[in-house]
C-alpha cells in the first residue's frame, strides 16, 4: 500500500481512537446530567424552587438539551426571574424547531407570550457629553456595550445596580428598581475627572558660598623621639662608659705597679728576665688602661648627651602666688 493510501486510513484510525477515549467521559457527563435533572424535578415538585434551579443549570451545562432547558426556564419563571426565563424559552423554542418537536414548540411559545407582557425593561441613555474614551457600563456582571445604549432591554424584576467607569475619571453607580411591565430609563451623567496629582516639589539647590582665601594644608608636626627610650639608652651607654673608666683605672694602676716591680731588676736600663717580664706586663696593662679610659670617656660623654636631649619640657609660670617651674620626667 502506498503512502497516499495510508494517510486516510491513519486519519480515520486516529479519529476512531479519539472517539473511543472521549466516549467514557461523555457517558459520565450524561449520567451526571441525568441525575441532576431528575433531582431538579423532585425539588420543583416539592416547591423548593431556589434549590431546583441550580440543579437544572448544572445539568444543562454538562449535557445541553431542549428538555432540560425548558425545565430550567420554567424554574426561573417560578423564581420570579421572568426576563431570564423569557430568554431561555426563546432558546428552547429554537431547539424544538430544529428537533421538530411540536409539543415543546407550543409550550415555549405559550410561556414566552405570557411573560412578554410582564417584562421589566431598562433603557440606558448615554448623551454625547458623557461619552469619553474607555467608558464602560456594567449591570451586575453583564456588560452593556455601546450597541445596547438607548435600547429598551428586558431585565429581571427587583433591585439593580449600574456601574459606570472610565480611565482617569471617578466611577459612578446608579441604583434602580425594575418592576413588571414598566420601562426604567437611566441617563448617564458626565464622570468627574480624577484630581491631578500635586506636582512634586523640586529639591532646593545647595547653598552657594563665596570662595575664601586658599587654606594652607596643615602639615603634621614631626613626632619627637620617645624620651623614655632615649633616657634608657643614655643610662646604658653612660653605664658602659663608667665601666670602661673603671677597667682603664684598674689596668692603669696595675701598669704602674708592674713598672715599679721591674725597676730593681733593670739597673741602669739593663733588665734581666724577671725585670723584662714585669716590664712587658706593665706595658700590656697600660695599653688596656688607655683603651678602657678612652672608651669609658666616650661612653660617659654619649650617655650624658642622650640624657640631656631626653630632658623633659619645662614650663615657667608667673602667678600672684609667685614664680613656678613645672616639669615632667
Amino acid at each position: 500500500m502506498t503512502a497516499s493510501y495510508r494517510r486516510p486510513w491513519r486519519l480515520l484510525a486516529g479519529l476512531a481512537l479519539s472517539s473511543l477515549l472521549a466516549a467514557p467521559h461523555a457517558r459520565a457527563d450524561s449520567a451526571a446530567a441525568e441525575a441532576l435533572f431528575e433531582r431538579g424535578k423532585e425539588l420543583m415538585q416539592q416547591g423548593r424552587i431556589d434549590e431546583a434551579c441550580p440543579k437544572f443549570e448544572e445539568s444543562y451545562r454538562l449535557d445541553p438539551g431542549g428538555g432540560v432547558l425548558i425545565n430550567l426556564a420554567l424554574c426561573h419563571e417560578r423564581q420570579g426571574r421572568i426576563a431570564t426565563a423569557w430568554a431561555e424559552f426563546k432558546e428552547a423554542l429554537a431547539l424544538a424547531i430544529k428537533a421538530d418537536r411540536a409539543d415543546r414548540q407550543a409550550f415555549a411559545r405559550e410561556h414566552m407570550e405570557a411573560l412578554e407582557q410582564q417584562l421589566p425593561r431598562l433603557r440606558v441613555e448615554v448623551p454625547g457629553v458623557a461619552r469619553v474614551a474607555g467608558l464602560t457600563l456594567r449591570r451586575g456582571e453583564a456588560r452593556l456595550g455601546e450597541g445596547a445604549w438607548g435600547e429598551a432591554l428586558p431585565v429581571d424584576p427587583g433591585p439593580h445596580t449600574l456601574e459606570v467607569t472610565a480611565p482617569g475619571h471617578q466611577p459612578r453607580t446608579y441604583t434602580f428598581q425594575a418592576r413588571p411591565g414598566e420601562l426604567t430609563t437611566v441617563t448617564i451623567e458626565p464622570l468627574a475627572p480624577l484630581p491631578a496629582a500635586p506636582p512634586s516639589a523640586a529639591p532646593a539647590p545647595p547653598p552657594t558660598t563665596a570662595p575664601g582665601p586658599p587654606v594652607e594644608p596643615v602639615r603634621p608636626a614631626p613626632t619627637p623621639p620617645d624620651r623614655s627610650t632615649r633616657r634608657t639608652a643614655g643610662y646604658l651607654v653612660g653605664g658602659a662608659g663608667l665601666l670602661g673608666l673603671w677597667v682603664g683605672g684598674v689596668f692603669g694602676v696595675r701598669a704602674v705597679l708592674k713598672r715599679q716591680d721591674s725597676d730593681p731588676d733593670c739597673p741602669a736600663g739593663a733588665c734581666n728576665d724577671r725585670g723584662w717580664a714585669s716590664y712587658e706586663q706593665a706595658r700590656s696593662s697600660a695599653r688596656v688602661a688607655n683603651v678602657g679610659l678612652a672608651l669609658g670617656a666616650l661612653g660617659v660623654g654619649a650617655g650624658a648627651w642622650l640624657l640631656w636631649t631626653a630632658r623633659p619640657s619645662t614650663v615657667v609660670g608667673l602667678s600672684p602666688a609667685g614664680f613656678s617651674v613645672h616639669g615632667r620626667w
